[in-house]
């Protein structure tokens, strides 16, 4: 819980010093982003998704990056591409992330784009969580 403490410690040592893992790069991720620094935590998520783009922490760490992107950096169509890296990977976070594209093709401006990820939503996951979210933002 001491993520300002963490992110700190982290600005003191240099990258390449930083053992290279995908744990790891999650690890200063979050604490960047819970210590409020958005920017920090995208760059540490972007090199994980670069340097391992098959590993098994993809879908976290480009869904944790959609959010970034969408809910703190304010890019709706940077936030779309991360959390459709997201969805590409299935899992449990699929459905999550397909809702987060539907809000940020939404705020992007591109409703048609929305409203077609939101229907996919609705024929994928009737019973989801997020049909309310994702018909308010498909404009359905």
């Amino acid at each position: 819980g001491r993520y300002a403490d963490a992110f700190e410690a982290l600005h003191g040592v240099s990258r390449r010093e930083i053992e290279e893992s995908p744990a790891t790069l999650l690890l200063a991720a979050d604490a960047a982003r819970l210590s409020h620094h958005p920017r920090e935590a995208r760059a540490w998520l972007e090199r994980l998704l670069r340097r391992y783009p098959r590993d098994a922490q993809v879908p976290v760490a480009s869904f944790t990056l959609g959010r970034v992107l969408l809910d703190e950096l304010h890019e709706p169509r940077s936030a779309a591409a991360a959390f459709a890296l997201a969805r590409r990977g299935g899992g449990p976070l699929a459905p999550d992330a397909l809702a987060r594209e539907v809000e940020a093709w939404a705020k992007a401006g591109d409703l048609e784009r929305a409203r077609e990820l939101a229907r996919t939503y609705l024929r994928t996951h009737p019973d989801g969580e997020h049909v309310r979210a994702v018909r308010s933002f498909g404009k359905l």
